[in-house]
């Protein structure tokens, strides 16, 4: 008995939960709000990238609900950034994506900016915003494909 008793408690105790949390799958985070529970990822970290590389990257946002689900608004908090949806309404069990991409040429070093995208459904009246953070590191020297020149 003193054994079933403490493996329960080893299983519930918060380290245990928090663990869980960065590998649960879309719509499982108790943490999220309904509308960020929709999103795949809750951030976006390119890395380090060359200058004029193509920055791109595509967001899986997955319908949970038996409501038709609509895009109505997508953003960017920066220029260095731009994000648009692939469609504007999601079906129930429907999945669409947010194309995010970052501006390398314009812009170097670290940038940050963030994806805003807001949800809504009208019969029940709900909409809320999500924040996506975006975060890339364009490096300042030229870098050349192949790495080697020879004359």
């Amino acid at each position: 008995m003193a054994v079933r008793f403490a493996l329960a408690l080893l299983l519930c105790t918060p380290a245990t939960i928090l663990a869980q949390k960065p590998d649960a799958p879309i719509g499982q985070d108790p943490a999220l709000n309904w509308a960020q529970r929709m999103f795949e990822r809750q951030n976006v970290d390119f890395g380090i990238v060359a200058r004029g590389a193509e920055c791109k990257t595509h967001l899986k946002v997955k319908n949970l609900y038996q409501e038709t689900i609509f895009i109505t608004n997508v953003s960017t908090s920066c220029g260095c950034s731009a994000a648009k949806p692939s469609s504007n309404q999601i079906l129930s069990g429907q999945e669409a994506y947010i194309e995010i991409s970052m501006d390398t040429v314009r812009f170097m070093r670290e940038k940050t900016s963030a994806a805003l995208v807001t949800l809504s459904e009208p019969t029940k009246g709900l909409s809320l915003e999500v924040r996506i953070p975006l975060k890339v590191y364009i490096r300042t020297d030229v870098v050349f494909s192949p790495g080697v020149v020879s004359f």
